[in-house]
């Protein structure tokens, strides 16, 4: 699918206790039972079904294993019709078209940072599941309009790359904490941890012992 391995190799090819191996999330060449420990950070939901690849990771742990996976959470629905518009293009775009739509929607986060206003939403607006309390204005629209990212403390091509891992990859799915839940429910999980953030869903999870 890419290069990554390669630069894997670079970093960590020389350590004795590592092993690097590409291959096909959903084939991997591993007996069920093998791991011990599977983490799992913002991949799953590149997948064509992030919920048959969680399951299927799952098969590979041994009983007590525990398994630690980050998900896209779903967002509100204005920012959610954004996405599903913008991506249905990008993502069948070609690489040079996207990165020129990257930066310019950098371009405006950046300008949206710079004004640096922050405000008051006076009361919760469910249905938009916008909250109330001080917002900044850029991380207002990036979370509930539009993935316009900025972050002053990276250079601008590093926000570009950022936005454009966003709207060009092929899957980008988001999901629903009750979503994770119940796959760990289906698979006999002992969820020991679950932290929920505007961008994803984070679960640590233990495989029962009485699990085949």
């Amino acid at each position: 699918m890419s290069e990554s391995i390669e630069f894997a190799y670079q970093h960590a090819g020389a350590m004795s206790n590592a092993h690097l191996i590409q291959a096909d999330l959903r084939r991997l060449p591993f007996r069920p039972g093998f791991f011990d420990f599977i983490a799992s950070d913002q991949v799953l939901h590149h997948t064509p079904d992030t919920e048959a690849s969680f399951k299927n990771l799952v098969g590979y742990l041994s009983p007590g294993a525990e398994i630690a996976a980050y998900v896209y959470k779903k967002k509100g629905p204005v920012r959610e019709f954004a996405d599903d518009l913008l991506r249905s293009h990008y993502s069948r775009a070609s690489e040079e078209e996207c990165y020129e739509f990257s930066r310019a929607i950098t371009r405006l986060g950046k300008a949206l940072s710079d004004l640096k206003i922050d405000f008051d939403v006076p009361e919760d607006i469910p249905i938009l599941e916008i909250k109330a309390g001080r917002h900044n204005l850029q991380r207002f629209f990036y979370w509930n309009v539009l993935k316009c990212y900025w972050n002053d403390s990276l250079d601008f091509e590093t926000n570009v790359m950022t936005n454009f891992d966003w709207y060009h990859p092929r899957y980008a799915h988001r999901h629903t904490p009750d979503e994770v839940r119940r796959w760990c429910s289906e698979e006999s999980l002992e969820i020991l941890h679950f932290d929920v953030i505007e961008s994803g869903i984070s679960v640590l999870a233990r495989k029962r012992l009485d699990s085949q």
